[in-house]
């Protein structure tokens, strides 16, 4: 069942993909239908939902299901507490590529939020990360390409290793270098600001390599995979 903006209703992983949600007017009769549709414990979660983002500005939202989408990642049993900065510190360091989804569009130059942040070496699953529906999942507007000099690689540690998470640091900040069509997909190329004189040097290798990628076996999609997981929400 869906919501009326068409969101996943009930899903508790599928929740970290949705930080605008709001009060919806019970007076509207397709939200009054959709929430007599819910179970108790469906409609209990629905409003704690609304009752936890509450007071929260938009980018506030966002950091803190950008941090609960490491936390599931890394597989801590509360989604409510932050993930360790020494835990993230100890991972293996990650320089390359690593793929998310985004909602909203970008320009060249904006800043994504500081880390913690999650983000997948495979294309798929961040092309994958958009809202479902009968059809299987919609492709996200954007796909961020990021250049990654400051992350670490989760996969060692991760409840999915198969998904390939890199975790960005708390710090670790985005900025969005190029945009271009590719593949017929929207795509921005951006790069931690850890050393972004390394990404200013070879732009033109790194489209080849998002590229070669977007055609390679990493274009499949690892069983049981969580792709709302790798969908990134706005800009600071």
């Amino acid at each position: 069942m869906t919501d009326p903006r068409g969101a996943q209703a009930v899903d508790r992983a599928k929740a970290l993909d949705h930080p605008q949600v709001e009060v919806l007017d019970e007076a509207d009769p397709r939200v009054a239908a959709w929430l007599a549709s819910l179970t108790p414990a469906q409609r209990a979660e629905h409003e704690a939902r609304v009752a936890a983002g509450a007071g929260e500005d938009l980018p506030a939202r966002i950091a803190r299901q950008a941090t609960a989408r490491v936390v599931a990642a890394l597989g801590l049993e509360s989604a409510d507490e932050s993930p360790p900065d020494d835990l993230i510190a100890a991972l293996p360091p990650y320089r390359g590529l690593a793929f998310a989804g985004l909602r909203q569009p970008v320009a060249v130059g904006d800043r994504l939020l500081t880390g913690p942040r999650l983000l997948t070496r495979l294309p798929a699953l961040a092309l994958a990360s958009g809202p479902s529906g009968r059809r299987g999942h919609t492709p996200p507007p954007l796909l961020l390409a990021a250049y990654s000099t400051g992350g670490r690689d989760a996969a060692a540690v991760a409840s999915r290793p198969d998904e390939e998470p890199v975790v960005l640091p708390s710090g670790v900040t985005l900025r969005v270098y190029q945009r271009r069509e590719l593949a017929d997909l929207d795509i921005v190329l951006a790069a931690d600001l850890t050393d972004p004189d390394e990404f200013v040097r070879h732009p033109g290798a790194l489209w080849q390599r998002v590229e070669r990628l977007l055609s390679s076996p990493y274009a499949a999609l690892p069983d049981d995979a969580q792709p709302q997981h790798y969908l990134e929400g706005g800009l600071s």
